[in-house]
């Protein structure tokens, strides 16, 4: 992929936040024009409770600690112990209680 600050690319998460031995994916380095979209997007008003495997190798634990900035209603980010990339399927139980425990709208 060659070098990502002369592609003028940068990574969505610090590599020293990367576990040990875990390789970037392609989708997990984003152009700076991307960054720029996102921020002009409209911020989320809507209850939103944020699941996250804390052992997640694809979408890295890290890379979602910000995400609350784009939220103005009740936001919530769970992050649930040996679990991966699949919550629902890993962890059915405290995928269906976040999803119980949002509000009613």
């Amino acid at each position: 992929m060659g070098d990502v600050a002369e592609a003028g690319i940068e990574r969505d998460v610090d590599d020293a936040a990367r576990p040990a031995g875990l390789q970037p994916r392609p989708h997990q380095v984003e152009p700076r024009a991307g960054k720029a979209r996102l921020a002009a997007q409209p911020r989320i008003a809507i209850p939103t409770i944020a699941p996250h495997g804390e052992t997640d190798g694809i979408g890295l634990v890290a890379a979602s600690a910000s995400h609350h900035r784009r939220f103005t209603g009740p936001y919530e980010r769970r992050v649930y112990p040996r679990v991966g990339h699949n919550p629902p399927q890993e962890a059915p139980e405290a995928f269906a209680r976040a999803v119980l425990d949002l509000p009613a709208t």
